[in-house]
């Protein structure tokens, strides 16, 4: 995949789309792109193999809200990263599944589930965020992201109670669902706390962040006279989005967190400058 990549971000650096000194951050936004689309593929697979499409998408979704603005543990590597996130989505349905078929009162499944998401809520309300040890954020960022997860916390819980109120099969799943959402989310960032090593971080936030007016104004700037390289550079600029941003995110979805490029201070500074 890095080889077709490469030859994806060298045909914008030959066709004068971006300076070929910032080809690996196209490079970085490919490969995000595939490797998200390839993960999305198996994790729907997985959950149309259990018969439990709508529990897996309130999973994801509900995991990924908080994770993005909580933080948390990460992976050395990317393939790491990938085996344990497809275990921890399988296990979760495995489990889920699991709890529909418990033959008791619909009150003990109520009363487990508060008290995983009460530990859950004062692990996350108590030690999160947990961020992207790379960079380095204001002091504002750290308080819209402990402000966005309060929301996410908040809205899963609404969900749980009309769930609860209903007490049908589907509602218990997806109550489930949301509630290892919250529990794996805690879990992680009391993890990351744990191991987290003092590092100085690569960049500051605002020096790396990428917008889609920046990126487009580079991409007028280069003047592109055919149609064909026009629909390129535009291309050009959702990767170039992706692979600033992911790597500057506070926290991914996912367990991996990707080394911030050495030139993307660099090439910010020149969309800005321009």
């Amino acid at each position: 995949m890095t080889k077709f990549s490469n030859k994806v971000a060298g045909f914008f650096g030959k066709n004068g789309i971006i300076d070929k000194k910032y080809e690996n951050l196209c490079t970085i936004g490919f490969e995000t792109v595939i490797s998200e689309a390839v993960s999305a593929v198996v994790l729907l697979a997985l959950a149309l193999a259990y018969n439990m499409l709508i529990e897996g998408l309130v999973f994801f979704a509900a995991y990924g809200i908080i994770r993005s603005t909580a933080g948390g543990w990460h992976a050395k590597t990317k393939i790491m990263c990938n085996v344990l996130y497809t275990a921890m989505f399988a296990a979760v349905l495995t489990v889920v599944k699991a709890a529909q078929y418990v033959n008791i009162e619909i009150a003990y499944h109520i009363f487990a589930q508060a008290a995983i998401c009460l530990w859950s809520v004062l692990v996350l309300t108590s030690f999160a965020p947990v961020l992207n040890k790379k960079v380095e954020f204001s002091d504002d960022y750290l308080k819209k992201s402990y402000r966005k997860m309060l929301f996410g916390i908040f809205a899963i819980i609404a969900v749980m109670i009309v769930m609860a109120i209903s007490g049908s099969a589907v509602c218990l799943g997806v109550n489930y669902a949301l509630t290892f959402a919250l529990l794996i989310n805690a879990v992680s960032v009391s993890a990351a706390r744990k191991s987290a090593k003092a590092s100085s971080p690569v960049v500051k936030k605002d020096d790396v962040k990428l917008t889609f007016k920046d990126v487009m104004s580079y991409l007028k700037g280069r003047k592109l006279d055919k149609a064909s390289l026009v629909c390129a550079g535009y291309m050009c600029c959702f990767l170039l989005l992706i692979g600033g941003g992911v790597t500057t995110m506070g926290c991914r979805w996912k367990y991996y967190e990707p080394e911030v490029p050495a030139n993307l201070a660099d090439f910010v500074s020149e969309i800005k400058n321009a």
